[in-house]
């Protein structure tokens, strides 16, 4: 099925691709089929900034692979908006990228959400940073 045929079939859905390359792309794909990833998050400075619509409870969206094929349909079942010092253990272990939360959340996310993307007025301590986050479930 062509993205236009989800998209007419699904009228209140969004598309977008996770990460920022083909490999990383690929390799979320991958841990959401395989059961491991299924919760995101993301600034909410980046919603506002990109006119991208927030994530909505019961709203089933379209993950695109790379080259902006269909690859899932997924339906929000939760969105909370919490300060990144704030995310839960489980919710880090929820997106699946990584056992080790240390090096996954700690790292990875505070990196891509405090360095690569600063906002414009930056908290005193960054780590209160607002995020949105994200659980969903996976259809296909």
């Amino acid at each position: 099925m062509k993205t236009n045929e989800l998209e007419a079939k699904l009228a209140s859905s969004v598309t977008f691709t996770f990460g920022d390359s083909k490999e990383l792309c690929d390799q979320l794909l991958s841990l959401i089929r395989l059961g491991k990833k299924t919760a995101t998050c993301g600034t909410l400075r980046d919603f506002e900034s990109q006119d991208e619509a927030m994530p909505a409870v019961g709203r089933q969206d379209i993950a695109l692979n790379w080259d902006g094929t269909p690859a899932l349909i997924l339906e929000t079942v939760d969105v909370t908006q919490q300060r990144f010092n704030e995310v839960t253990g489980s919710f880090a272990l929820a997106e699946g990228e990584n056992d080790d939360l240390s090096t996954h959340f700690g790292r990875g996310n505070q990196f891509v959400m405090l360095v690569e993307q600063p906002m414009a007025k930056t908290p005193k301590n960054p780590r209160k940073k607002p995020v949105d986050t994200s659980s969903f479930i996976k259809h296909f």
